[in-house]
């Protein structure tokens, strides 16, 4: 995995440290995953209140995407160890660099395998959502009952905090066959 690049520590308006993450041709790593994916919880905000514009969106682990997050986390921790005193400001050892790294895959208390992406709801680059005929669609109100075909993914950046660092992949574009509903009404009903 050569296309990821780590740049200079930055900090956002809020005061958080990041690591862009650019390709070899200084371009956003973007990826699209092709398999069958499906979403184990509906999507929530950082606080878990469902109030903001940039929510998480949890998909199921599949071997398409575990071989790719696997590749990507190698990849990071790799530069991560090589840029060491650069990104955290001291010398620390490659096992105290990857206690600190959040993988990509990740796996819940009850043992779900799954990677979460943020989704940006408004505002700038805003997630897209397709139907399996290529059509734009309004952003889904249920994600659980989606056949979610493909997602097209950036990873933006590596985020620092104190203790623990991690990838930020952002969610692109979606595309899922939305469940079939019937209609309640029979072609000989009226009124």
């Amino acid at each position: 995995m050569t296309d990821i690049v780590l740049g200079d520590v930055l900090t956002n308006a809020r005061g958080g440290k990041f690591v862009p993450i650019k390709n070899d041709r200084a371009s956003e790593v973007e990826w699209t995953l092709r398999s069958a994916m499906r979403v184990p919880w509906e999507p929530t905000d950082y606080s878990g209140e469902n109030e903001s514009s940039r929510i998480n969106l949890c998909i199921l682990a599949n071997e398409e995407n575990e071989k790719l997050m696997n590749a990507i986390d190698t990849a990071v921790l790799k530069q991560l160890k090589e840029m060491c005193v650069k990104i955290f400001g001291k010398p620390l050892s490659s096992g105290e660099i990857e206690q600190r790294y959040q993988k990509c895959l990740r796996e819940s208390k009850q043992g779900c395998k799954h990677i979460k992406f943020k989704m940006t709801l408004d505002g700038r680059k805003p997630t897209h959502f397709w139907d399996e005929k290529k059509q734009s669609i309004e952003c889904p109100s249920e994600f659980r009952t989606l056949e979610i075909q493909r997602v097209k993914i950036c990873v933006r950046h590596v985020w620092l905090m104190a203790n623990q660092c991690g990838v930020l992949i952002e969610l692109r574009d979606l595309q899922a066959r939305l469940p079939s509903v019937d209609c309640p009404f029979g072609s000989d009903d009226e009124g």
